[in-house]
């Protein structure tokens, strides 16, 4: 029997493509991948094997011939099918995963798609060049190409690539097992911040993270280790490392929950990893691996600190949950939330220096906490919505900017008053808010009317009638429309 007679074996073939099923599965998936068997009749029983294996859905690229006959003349396509096919096989949404040929896009093909060739037919050369070139272009979550070689191609690569000076293609392809020594240094390299903690103590762990560019380091190392493992796995090479991936991956889930840095994720750690790290992370019932909570969910985010077992744990969490929260809404009210910040810097700094208990801050922090859930309520206590009084904060400030220290929530202007029980307001500054407001919602309305000029500059003449009218303002009117503007671009933003 000839090579190419062996080759079409159906039986070797159904063999094969029982490999390729498992491999394309449990390595590959999501991204494409193209079968180069040695024949037309070795492509059509591939794609019969796979189908009868209940495989990936897989079409056959081969053009047909006058003597064609059965499955030979069931699965040649014309140029228009042609077409098709590669755009499905291109799409990464569409269902077709693999695609067959023997000669057909062996040259001038590109789908960036596409992560493996199983090469079940001798390619030199030119020819193999490329298809190593074709797996390796450059996608998303795609950290690296493989072929695979079922031919032995690649017994005697110095052969294939004869006509090519040596340094030229030099690592051009390299076996699995030469990622060994990556691996292992990128995993001591991850692994060097756990010297002295127990892993499986997720709050030490958290705590060791704190510092802003340690976390950032730690993050580098876990991606590279993790790169390594998709490059590498389900090779056996990769098994003793299985478990610390499980556990780093715990890790490095609760460290960004906890300090809210959304820098830290998984992104470009390759598909296999990442559904390998949500798959883990899912199945876990430990609330700090799942989405932080907002403080503003007020039975949830309590939840989350019962669920802490040490008060520090609970100050961490608050602490940080703040931060974000401040983060996420100091452009729609810079007064408040400022003043907010400036509390909690505060608090964080007497605990540092040991003029406060741990208890005691996380008092402190509780008030923080309740007065960002109730910026509505004392909003509406002054007769104004949220956007109101934002601005109305923004007027107040400017205002008393020379009584140092004086902030929202200090007593004359929102608690109650003596005789009626009435939150204090500010009649003038309400007024004002309301009438600027009031002006300025109208020109919000025109579509587009933060990219053009000539309504921002109406914005800020009738921003300015307005202030030039009260003593309080007129000093300072220039520089406080400014201010008022961009508030405006933010609390009209929805």
């Amino acid at each position: 029997a000839t090579e190419n007679d062996i080759a079409e074996a159906s039986s070797r073939i159904k063999t094969i493509a029982l490999d390729i099923i498992k491999h394309y599965t449990e390595k590959i998936a999501p991204f494409k991948a193209q079968i180069v068997a040695v024949s037309r009749q070795a492509a059509v029983r591939y794609k019969e094997a796979i189908d009868e294996l209940d495989g990936p859905e897989a079409a056959v690229l081969i053009s047909g011939g006058h003597n064609d006959e059965g499955l030979l003349k069931k699965y040649s396509v014309d140029n228009d099918q042609k077409s098709r096919i590669v755009e499905r096989f291109k799409n990464p949404h569409s269902s077709l995963k693999i695609i067959i040929v023997c000669d057909m896009l062996l040259t001038g093909f590109d789908a960036p798609v596409e992560q493996v060739m199983y090469l079940d037919k001798s390619l030199k050369e030119h020819n193999l060049l490329q298809a190593i070139a074709r797996v390796n272009r450059v996608y998303p979550e795609k950290n690296y190409g493989l072929v695979v070689d079922y031919y032995g191609v690649f017994d005697n690569l110095k052969k294939a690539l004869a006509i090519f000076n040596p340094s030229d293609v030099e690592n051009a392809v390299t076996p699995i097992e030469d990622d060994k020594p990556r691996l292992e240094a990128n995993h001591r390299e991850v692994m060097k911040y756990f010297r002295s903690t127990d892993m499986n103590d997720l709050e030490a762990c958290i705590e060791l993270f704190e510092d802003e560019e340690k976390r950032n380091d730690f993050k580098n190392d876990f991606k590279d280790f993790a790169k390594s493992m998709d490059i590498i796995m389900p090779h056996p090479i990769a098994a003793p490392y299985r478990g610390d991936l499980y556990k780093l991956s715990k890790i490095h889930t609760a460290v960004r929950n906890r300090y809210r840095d959304d820098s830290i994720d998984i992104k470009g750690v390759g598909e296999k990893v990442k559904k390998l790290i949500d798959d883990h992370i899912r199945a876990s019932s430990v609330r700090v691996l799942h989405q932080p909570v907002s403080i503003l969910d007020e039975k949830e985010f309590e939840d989350t600190l019962d669920d802490l077992k040490s008060d520090k744990a609970k100050a961490s969490e608050m602490e940080h949950a703040i931060k974000k929260e401040i983060n996420v809404q100091m452009e729609e009210n810079p007064v408040y939330y400022k003043k907010l910040s400036e509390r909690l810097e505060e608090i964080i700094e007497k605990r540092k220096n040991n003029q406060m208990s741990l208890l005691e801050q996380i008092g402190e922090m509780k008030d923080i906490i309740n007065d960002m859930r109730t910026v509505q309520s004392k909003a509406e206590k002054l007769g104004l919505n949220k956007k109101e009084f934002a601005l109305y904060e923004l007027l107040l400030n400017e205002r008393d900017k020379e009584e140092k220290g004086k902030v929202a929530e200090e007593p004359g202007e929102y608690t109650a008053g003596e005789s009626n029980n009435e939150p204090y307001v500010n009649k003038t500054v309400k007024e004002v808010t309301q009438n600027i407001f009031n002006d300025l919602s109208e020109y919000t309305k025109i579509d587009l009317w933060r990219q053009k000029t000539e309504v921002l500059q109406k914005m800020r003449k009738t921003t300015k009638v307005h202030l030039i009218k009260y003593d309080e303002f007129k000093q300072k009117y220039e520089s406080l429309t400014n201010k008022i503007i961009k508030l405006s671009q933010n609390i009209f933003m929805f």
